[in-house]
Parts: structure tokens; sequence; C-alpha cells
């Protein structure tokens, strides 16, 4: 069974120092709850052209940034949004 996304969004205190803002959603799969942080990194913030991933990212207050990663088995905790696209972060 796949994760899915819970309602909400939460902006929150970016701390990477590339981070220009960052939300805290919550993932859900069979009674398990895992918190996701999706970064907005200070350089997409800037761009004045992003990918449509990217763009759409900004736009949900970043709920639409873990759809790509809820299929797999442990997707990760945190996910950074970058001028090219979206990424797994490494913890």
């Amino acid at each position: 069974m796949p994760w899915k996304l819970l309602p909400g969004s939460r902006q929150i205190d970016p701390t990477s120092h590339d981070s220009a803002t960052a939300w805290m959603l919550k993932t859900e799969r069979e009674g398990e709850e895992r918190d996701v942080r999706v970064d907005f990194s200070s350089s997409a913030a800037a761009a004045t052209t992003l990918p449509a991933e990217c763009r759409r990212t900004r736009q949900t207050r970043g709920r639409s940034a873990p759809e790509k990663f809820l299929h797999e088995e442990d997707p990760p905790k945190r996910i950074v949004i970058a001028t090219t696209g979206i990424y797994r972060a490494e913890e």
C-alpha cells in the first residue's frame, strides 16, 4: 500500500542556509505517520524560470513535492526544491 499525504501543511523556519522557505507535511500508511520537511532553496526562490513541478510546489505550499515519492517503501523525510527539480535530501 502506498503512502498518502495527509491534509494540511505548515510553514516552518528554514534551518538550512540555502533554504528560503520550508513546510512541514505529514504522510501516512497503514496507521504509521511520518513528518516530511520540504525546503524551497534560495536559488529556486530567486529564479525567474523553474520546472513546472517546482512552480507547482510553491503554489501548493509544499504539498505537491512528496507526490513523486509516495510509492516508495521508505519515502524521504526531507525534500529539496532546487532550480532543476525536486530531490530527496540526504539526512
